[in-house]
């Protein structure tokens, strides 16, 4: 099974190296910015938020199946995909 714990670390890497402020990212997306502390902190947030901040930062995160199981998600920059949660398939 997947590990959220991991997208919300790759979340928090990729705020922290996109060059701005989370005052801007706050202003930019209206997210906020206690959220955005939280999340850079090592926290949580909503699945809307996720999404938000994905489509800002230029992330995807698509679910990744293998012979019609899920198997974890993929979340990355274009074409470089980071594998979350792969687990076993029989």
């Amino acid at each position: 099974m997947y590990n959220p714990g991991m997208i919300m670390e790759s979340l928090a890497k990729a705020i922290k190296e996109s060059g701005k402020s989370r005052y801007r990212i706050a202003k930019d997306t209206g997210v906020d910015n206690t959220v955005l502390f939280r999340i850079v902190n090592g926290g949580n947030c909503n699945v809307q938020t996720l999404e938000v901040l994905c489509e800002y930062l230029g992330l995807e995160l698509k679910p990744k199946k293998k012979k019609g199981k899920l198997i974890g998600f993929e979340f990355g920059r274009k074409t470089t995909k980071v594998v979350i949660g792969k687990k076993k398939v029989r």
